[in-house]
Formats: structure tokens, C-alpha cells, sequence
């Protein structure tokens, strides 16, 4: 079993760009050095490489959930709980996030912005920590292939 702070960071660095995303779409970190922090489509190279660190941060924590997973239960839960990881943290955020947040009553407001990112980002959290607790408990999922 893994510490404590080793499942919490497990479950979370797959929704690092999603933060960042957040405070950005909120601008939150307007007239900080972090200003506009989460800009995956920019030309410049320093907003490039921020976003590439960021989105590294989070692609290494969905790899971990699925090394940790395949390992534990088997190479076809690691797979299936990796695409399940992949489509909560990556892709429905990137996708859905910021035109779903920018839609929000009062998406003028700042504040607003950020809340509403962070609870889209918490309903994917807990989603997830549900699939995962739902397919550790399937009787398949012990089947190794090597």
C-alpha cells in the first residue's frame, strides 16, 4: 500500500494543467510573474515551455496511476484505468473547461470563474477516485498479459 501523501499527489498530478488552467481562465494570477500560466497554444517559447512542464507534470502522474495499477492489478486494469485517467484529466478539461466555464452566469466575474473551474475539476476528481474504487473491486481485473 502505498503512504498516504504518494496516493493523494497520485490521484492529483493528473489534474495539473486543469489547475493551471483554471487560474488562468480565472485570471487569478493577473500582475503576478504566473500571468496567464496555462497557455498550451501560444507562440511564444517561454509560454511553450511552461505549458510543457505543466502538461508533463500531468502526464507523469496519469503514467504513475498506470504503472501503479497495472502493477497491482493487472496490465488490462492498468489499461483501462490509464484511458479512463486520460479522458477525466486531459481530455474532457481541454475540451469542455474553459467554453463550459466562460458560459457560467456572472463568467464575467473572476471569482466566479475560478469557482466554477474548480468544481468542474472536482466533479472530475471524484469521478475518478469512484471508477477507481468501482475497478478495484471487478473480478477480472487480476488477468496479467505479458
Amino acid at each position: 500500500m502505498l503512504p498516504k501523501l504518494h496516493r493523494i499527489l497520485m490521484f492529483l498530478l493528473p489534474f495539473a494543467n486543469d489547475i493551471a488552467n483554471a487560474l488562468t481562465i480565472s485570471h487569478t494570477l493577473d500582475g503576478t510573474p504566473f500571468n496567464r500560466l496555462y497557455r498550451p497554444c501560444s507562440q511564444s517559447l517561454n509560454q511553450k515551455i511552461k505549458a510543457g512542464v505543466i502538461d508533463s507534470i500531468a502526464l507523469t502522474g496519469i503514467c504513475w496511476n498506470v504503472a501503479y495499477m497495472g502493477s497491482k492489478h493487472g496490465t488490462k486494469m492498468g489499461l483501462i484505468y490509464g484511458l479512463i485517467i486520460l479522458t477525466l484529466s486531459f481530455i474532457i478539461p481541454n475540451l469542455f473547461m474553459e467554453p463550459l466555464i466562460n458560459s457560467l452566469p456572472y463568467s464575467q466575474n473572476n471569482k466566479v470563474k475560478l469557482f466554477g473551474s474548480f468544481i468542474f475539476i472536482s466533479v472530475l476528481f471524484l469521478t475518478e477516485i469512484t471508477v477507481a474504487n468501482r475497478l478495484k473491486n471487478m473480478k477480472w481485473k487480476l488477468k496479467i498479459y505479458s
